[in-house]
């Protein structure tokens, strides 16, 4: 089965992306797919004491989805 993925981008700041990815996603997995989170990082990303890419829309999304994993990059 081959695996299909949704971008969602925007020219604006607070266009309103992250609403559509939560609407998206939400419905997905009531539809029974498998659903997954994936955002670059970003300006609005913050570093934390050990040194990890830390961002809000990330930790919001792994919890309105129900997602494990790290939401923090290592730096390297």
């Amino acid at each position: 089965m081959a695996r299909k993925a949704v971008y969602i981008a925007s020219t604006e700041e607070y266009a309103g992306k992250s609403i559509v990815a939560v609407a998206l996603a939400l419905t997905a997995r009531e539809l029974g797919k498998r659903v997954g989170y994936f955002k670059p990082i970003g300006i609005e990303s913050a570093w934390d004491l050990k040194e990890k890419i830390l961002d809000e829309d990330v930790e919001s999304m792994m919890k309105l989805l129900k997602l494990e994993g790290d939401p923090g990059s290592t730096l390297q």
